[in-house]
């Protein structure tokens, strides 16, 4: 069994999906749904949103390539914008990376110095 990343996507609907969805709901959710199995990926949470976003998805992949792809086809049908895709980390990742970014630290030289 592959290891699954989890991701977070966030975006907005444009002026006529909004008009769209006024008329004929749907269900969007599903719809999200079979677009992240249609990747290999598993849809944990869909919400609606107000304020800068109009939706968030919680998702997993196996791979950045096909959360890109998920986010990619998203947003070529035109009917979302400012579509992004955020790979999150464990908290363990979290650590590793911030030891890591200690020795980085320790040896970069700045600018002019």
């Amino acid at each position: 069994m592959e290891t699954m990343s989890k991701y977070l996507v966030l975006g907005g609907y444009s002026p006529e999906s909004w008009t769209r969805m006024m008329e004929n709901p749907g269900d969007r959710e599903a719809a999200v749904r079979k677009s992240c199995q249609d990747v290999d990926g598993t849809m944990e949470a869909f919400y609606w949103a107000f304020g800068e976003d109009d939706y968030v998805l919680l998702a997993d992949f196996p791979d950045d390539v096909s959360a890109g792809a998920f986010s990619v086809g998203l947003a070529s049908s035109g009917a979302l914008h400012d579509v992004r895709t955020i790979k999150l980390i464990t908290k363990e990742e979290g650590q590793a990376l911030l030891n890591k970014g200690k020795t980085v630290a320790a040896g970069y030289q700045k600018p002019g110095a």
